[in-house]
């Protein structure tokens, strides 16, 4: 499973790069603050617990990377990746998750 740091995440999205944000976290958290134009799929749970269909009923494109996000992109946006990659998507879960995307001053929604 490969990672991405919030700094390259930044800049892919600066140059209007193509990518599918996914967020995981439980939606008290997402209502914090997320990335603009992530998706928010409330499988926190299901991923801690690594039930393999936490993911199942999600459609994404083929044709761009996906970048998994959860709070400290540990556990949950790991397995996130996981499971997405297992589908022959390009998956990288989001270096630090949104607490690294915070500290390093970049916006949220």
């Amino acid at each position: 499973m490969d990672t991405l740091s919030v700094e390259m995440l930044h800049t892919w999205l600066e140059e209007g790069r193509e990518v599918s944000l996914v967020d995981v976290r439980p939606m008290a958290q997402r209502a914090e603050g997320a990335i603009a134009g992530s998706l928010h799929i409330d499988a926190y749970e299901a991923l801690w617990a690594h039930d393999p269909s936490a993911l199942a009923e999600l459609a994404l494109p083929r044709d761009r990377p996906v970048v998994t996000i959860c709070k400290a992109g540990k556990i949950a946006s790991q397995v996130a990746a996981e499971q997405l990659a297992a589908r022959g998507l390009e998956v990288f879960s989001l270096e630090g998750g949104m607490q690294a995307w915070c500290d390093a001053g970049y916006p949220t929604q």
